[in-house]
């Protein structure tokens, strides 16, 4: 069962707003951090080369540096005052570099073949990184997926690594965000994608990895839809971009949901994308799921980039929409521990900024930070907002009422079971969804 929401944000614009935007170099915005001296440094990407830009707290360039490395995933300003910067190089491989606060490499490595998911510090300045490693069959393709958490010390030398997941016969994981627990452990989010076909679509799950502080998982979730149609599903495909956990011990999540579009002889043509957004408890299960379109963008899809807790314990939403109509626009929604919309703004923009990676943070003044690219002109674009509604910023939620009934429980096989202790089960619910437990 599904409930519509219409969510209408009026409120005044009296000092609040859009505090600067401010351009730079070529290439896409990957992520922002706010540095210890109250300005900012932003990873970008360009073409087989990441950019590091470091500015002042009004956003103006201190200074820039490029990086012929491969593709950029997230940047740390570190206990040191420097930098670690993750990546995937242009060869494949997962790697670190390592700067001072000028943005000198002072060190780099490589690990395994594979996707780089996140990286954290540690209080002692060693260093956690999650990624998805591929092995390379003699044929030349990728026929083993495994997702790795590895701990290294503060000079990026491996001290443990542990494999959370594998994947074989064309299934494969991925990795997207990774966060440090109130108990040490850790927190892993992204998805997982079954052989495509022309005939069943995109109906990957999403995925989430919970871990002791050691690296030993301590639960996994999948999270499957059932598929339907129409904006009040979106549950055909799942994938997880970001995950923070919440005061209470649960996991809020956002990233998208998709319904597969098929033909009338039966083909998947197309999919449709959705901003969405969850709650799962401490151990992992699902609360509630809901999914945002603006109402000023009509026939729009999107996908939810990012979400971070804010200083009062709600969160920030970043939300990139795909329209025909008014071209792109991305929004910043804050919403309350139970999804509750409290603030959504589209910033002014057109065409409109993409983000891409976790951009989205909360600063000292309690304003957001975004980071991306102008599409008129493609260069990296640093905005600091505050998330004041206006009247053209309303916003559907169509939210997931969590009223579905267990019809049965069964094996890896499909059989029926009670299960036990260790065995992979899958619960199945009358709305169509699957639980992998």
């Amino acid at each position: 069962m599904k409930k519509l929401l219409l969510i209408l944000l009026c409120l005044p614009m009296i000092g609040f707003g859009q505090i600067f935007s401010n351009e730079y170099l070529d290439g896409t915005g990957i992520d922002v951090h706010q540095t210890n001296d109250d300005g900012y440094i932003v990873l970008g990407q360009g073409i087989n080369e990441w950019i590091l830009i470091k500015t002042n707290q009004n956003g103006d360039t201190l200074w820039s540096k490029k990086y012929y490395n491969g593709n950029a995933k997230s940047i740390l300003e570190t206990l040191d005052g420097g930098y670690i910067i993750s990546y995937t190089s242009i060869a494949g491989y997962v790697s670190l570099i390592k700067t001072d606060s000028n943005g000198q490499i002072m060190w780099q490595k490589s690990y395994n073949r594979g996707l780089m998911g996140g990286i954290i510090e540690n209080t002692d300045s060693s260093l956690i990184i999650a990624y998805t490693e591929n092995l390379i069959t003699p044929y030349g393709y990728d026929n083993i997926n495994y997702i790795m958490l590895s701990k290294t010390n503060s000079y990026g030398d491996t001290l443990w690594t542990s494999i959370l997941m594998s994947y074989t016969n064309g299934w494969g994981g991925h990795i997207s965000d990774l966060h440090k627990t109130f108990d040490q452990g850790y927190i892993l989010s992204g998805g997982e994608n079954p052989p495509y076909s022309i005939y069943t679509g995109w109906n990957g799950g999403a995925l989430f990895i919970k871990t002791n502080s050691l690296g030993n998982k301590e639960w996994e979730r999948q999270i499957y839809g059932g598929g339907g149609g129409g904006l009040t599903v979106g549950q055909d495909h799942q994938y997880i971009n970001s995950v923070q956990q919440s005061n209470d011990s649960g996991y809020v999540f956002c990233g998208v949901a998709s319904d597969n579009i098929f033909s009338n002889n039966g083909q998947c043509m197309s999919k449709i994308d959705f901003s969405n957004y969850g709650k799962l408890d401490s151990q992992g299960f699902i609360l509630w799921q809901k999914h945002l379109v603006p109402i000023s963008l009509s026939n729009s899809y999107g996908s939810c980039r990012s979400i971070y807790k804010t200083f009062d314990g709600n969160y920030i939403i970043g939300s990139y929409y795909l329209t025909g109509q008014q071209g792109d626009v991305f929004g910043l929604t804050e919403i309350d521990n139970d999804g509750n919309v409290l603030c959504h703004k589209q910033l002014d923009l057109m065409p409109a900024l993409k983000v891409a990676g976790t951009a989205v943070k909360q600063v000292a003044d309690s304003a957001y930070i975004v980071t991306g690219y102008n599409k008129v002109n493609g260069s990296i674009i640093l905005i600091k907002s505050y998330c004041s509604s206006s009247a053209n910023s309303t916003i559907n939620v169509f939210e997931d009422v969590s009223n579905k009934e267990l019809l049965k429980v069964t094996d890896l096989l499909g059989r029926e079971t009670k299960g036990t202790k260790n065995e992979v089960l899958f619960y199945i619910y009358d709305d169509g969804t699957v639980e992998k437990r």
